[in-house]
């Protein structure tokens, strides 16, 4: 194969899988520093990747985008003349425009869906060791001039974004804020918010401010935990870009949340993070990637994973993957990662 000039990266969604992407964006950076680097994602995932170093162009999906705007984009991948295009997404869309694409050579990365589904089904773990996500991505471009260089996720929100944020919460005092995000996108991944406004408690009674982000759909469930806590933690859900999101984990001490996007995003502004988990385990592939955190699961239980995503209820209708993880063991780890 010739000179590398222009590499496409293909990946629609969502938040979490998006910035998993960045380890082998920079890995491919740093093996192919001239060539262009593109992006292919959702435009709504878009701010991600504001001031992002190792991007040069992001190469948007609209959110409700139909045949015609698959067609246009199609053409417009076609005219770049890609040396490299990988396509992270897997599904028929993101295939079919890797092979009208014309490039002179694809990448297809696999996600082993029948060994998820063989273990989530089935209990039969095939995965033999339990790789995160961005080294099953690393291992689908063999071939290409990459090396894992021992980091992982980055995004780089601009100072002024910083600034905004900052100027937007005051000052709370000196590394005394902590982020709580109590919403996920499904139910069963939601620990109980009760057992959150405990720790809410445990946290001013340290002196800690608390802030509730999420996305609008969190607006909610966060509404319901401010107004549970006596002293009204900063609600910002809803009220945030992604990047600006990033750049308040940025500020903070710590976040507590759920298996979300959000977990990454403070594991790639390097804010400590408590992880909570319930239906899904880490063969899956989506623990913290290698960030200052404390991962706290339910692991006496021969029913997990129960799902890839999460669902909109207990498939055994005891949800004890979640409700038996009580608050002291959170409160445990926020002392261990704040002393």
């Amino acid at each position: 194969m010739g000179k590398i000039q222009r590499i496409l990266i293909i990946r629609f969604s969502a938040i979490g899988d998006i910035i998993l992407t960045t380890p082998l964006i920079r890995w491919i950076r740093q093996g192919y520093p001239k060539a262009d680097l593109d992006l292919l994602m959702k435009s709504e995932y878009a701010s991600l990747f504001d001031n992002h170093p190792d991007v040069n162009q992001i190469i948007g999906w609209p959110n409700k985008g139909g045949l015609a705007d698959l067609i246009a984009l199609q053409k417009k991948i076609r005219r770049r003349r890609y040396d490299v295009l990988i396509d992270l997404q897997a599904s028929g869309r993101s295939r079919w425009l890797a092979l009208s694409a014309g490039a002179s050579r694809t990448v297809y990365y696999r996600p082993n869906r029948l060994k998820r589904l063989l273990l989530i089904y089935f209990r039969l773990n095939l995965f033999g060791s339990r790789d995160p996500v961005p080294i099953r991505y690393m291992k689908s471009v063999k071939g290409l001039e990459i090396r894992d260089d021992g980091a992982g996720a980055a995004l780089f929100p601009a100072d002024r974004v910083k600034k905004a944020v900052q100027s937007l919460m005051g000052s709370p005092g000196e590394n005394r804020m902590v982020v709580l995000a109590p919403g996920a996108a499904h139910a069963t991944k939601q620990w109980p918010l009760s057992y959150y406004a405990a720790v809410g408690r445990f946290l001013y009674s340290a002196g800690f401010s608390i802030v509730l982000i999420g996305g609008e759909k969190d607006r909610i469930v966060c509404g319901e935990l401010s107004v549970t806590l006596n002293s009204k933690p900063v609600n910002l859900a809803g009220n945030l870009t992604l990047i600006e999101s990033a750049a308040l984990l940025k500020l903070s001490r710590l976040l507590v949340t759920n298996d979300t996007g959000v977990m990454h995003m403070a594991g790639a502004v390097g804010t400590p993070v408590i992880a909570i988990f319930g239906p899904t385990t880490g063969d899956l592939g989506f623990f913290p990637f290698r960030s200052t955190s404390r991962v706290i699961e339910n692991e006496q239980l021969n029913c997990r994973p129960c799902s890839f995503h999460g669902t909109s209820r207990c498939p055994r209708k005891h949800f004890r993957c979640m409700k038996e993880i009580l608050p002291d063991r959170v409160i445990q780890s926020i002392q261990s990662l704040v002393s």
